[in-house]
């Protein structure tokens, strides 16, 4: 499997509900961004209805599948320093002072494993529930493309303050504002 990420490797994808209140400035656009993304029902998960752009180099294209919505966490987060320590008094209580692994996977390794375990979100109002309670400008977004399992990680960022998606045609709609944009100071 492999994963691509326009600015090299995934860094670290870990999903906890403990990360998304200390993620930093919330994210607040209108209408609410959870709302606002086209998301359908599909064989194989949660998809967008139309192609939509989340920030300048991504854009999610309808034929992909939604895995998972997460905050990258800080080093100095609690759970973070939980699992350093725990692989620190794995190595104090063997023998040889280090790992059984020669090499011990990375931590980006380690996520990518889990990221594939994950499973798809069965229906829209999950994945829209999961997206509002996270909420944040840090957020990332992780889907695969089913034929290929390739996986995509890219952060929300909304260009000018926009959620653009083209549901056909020439132009593209936009689907949401953020507030206290250039978008929403130009009146869009």
């Amino acid at each position: 499997m492999k994963i691509r990420h326009l600015g090299g490797w995934v860094s670290l994808l870990l999903l906890t509900s403990g990360w998304g209140a200390i993620a930093g400035d919330k994210l607040e656009t209108k209408p609410h961004l959870a709302l606002a993304i086209p998301f359908v029902e599909r064989q194989g998960g949660v998809g967008v209805a139309f192609p939509v752009m989340i920030n300048k180099q991504a854009v999610i294209l309808p034929d992909k599948v939604m895995r998972v919505i997460y905050n990258p966490p800080r080093a100095d987060d609690a759970e973070v320093l939980a699992i350093q320590t725990r692989a620190e008094k794995e190595v104090a209580y063997t023998k040889v002072h280090r790992l059984k692994s020669d090499k011990p996977l990375s931590a980006t390794e380690m996520a990518v494993i889990k990221v594939a375990r994950e499973t798809h979100w069965p229906t829209t109002n999950m994945f829209q529930l999961a997206l509002a309670n996270l909420n944040a400008k840090n957020m990332r977004m992780v889907w695969v493309d089913p034929g290929t399992m390739e996986l995509y990680d890219h952060n929300i960022e909304l260009p000018y303050g926009l959620l653009v998606g083209k549901k056909g045609g020439r132009f593209v709609d936009v689907l949401a504002v953020e507030r206290g944009s250039r978008g929403e100071a130009a009146g869009i």
